[in-house]
C-alpha cells in the first residue's frame, strides 16, 4: 500500500510541472495573441445613443401679453439706449434695435402642444484613427 501511494505521488509531481507548463503556455498565449485581437475589436467601432429631446407644451402670447412685451422691449431700448452710448451697451442697443422693431403681431404665438421625447436610437459607426488609438491605449495596447 505504501508503494502505490509513493507511485501516485511521483506521477501527481509529473502532472503538476506539465499543468505548471500549460498554465504559463496558455496565460502568455491570451496575454500576447487572443486579449489584443478582442482589444481591437471592441476599438474598431464607436457606439453611442442618441434621442430627439422633449419640447414642454405652450400656452401661446395672447394680444394683450403681446402688446405688453412690445412696450416693455421700447422702454428697455429708450432706458438704456437712449442718447448713451457706450462700449458695453453698444451690443446689447444694437440686438434691441433690431427687437424693438418686431411688431405686436410677430410677437404673438399661437398654442402648441408638448412634444414628447424621440425614441432613443443606438448608432454604431467606425472608429477614427484618434478615437480607435485612443481606445487602444485606454485598454493598454
Amino acid at each position: 500500500m505504501k508503494n502505490k501511494l509513493k507511485e501516485i505521488l511521483i506521477k501527481l509531481k509529473d502532472y503538476k510541472l506539465v499543468l505548471f507548463f500549460l498554465l504559463v503556455i496558455g496565460g502568455a498565449f491570451y496575454w500576447y495573441e487572443l486579449r489584443p485581437i478582442f482589444i481591437k475589436k471592441q476599438c474598431s467601432w464607436f457606439t453611442y445613443t442618441t434621442q430627439t429631446p422633449s419640447i414642454p407644451a405652450f400656452n401661446g402670447v395672447t394680444k394683450e401679453e403681446a402688446v405688453k412685451k412690445f412696450e416693455k422691449i421700447q422702454r428697455d431700448y429708450k432706458n438704456l439706449c437712449g442718447n448713451n452710448f457706450n462700449k458695453l451697451s453698444d451690443g446689447l442697443c444694437a440686438y434691441m434695435e433690431i427687437d424693438s422693431h418686431s411688431s405686436v403681431e410677430q410677437l404673438q404665438e399661437s398654442p402648441r402642444p408638448a412634444i414628447p421625447a424621440g425614441p432613443v436610437e443606438k448608432v454604431i459607426r467606425n472608429a477614427s484613427k484618434i478615437e480607435y488609438d485612443s481606445c487602444l491605449r485606454h485598454k493598454g495596447i
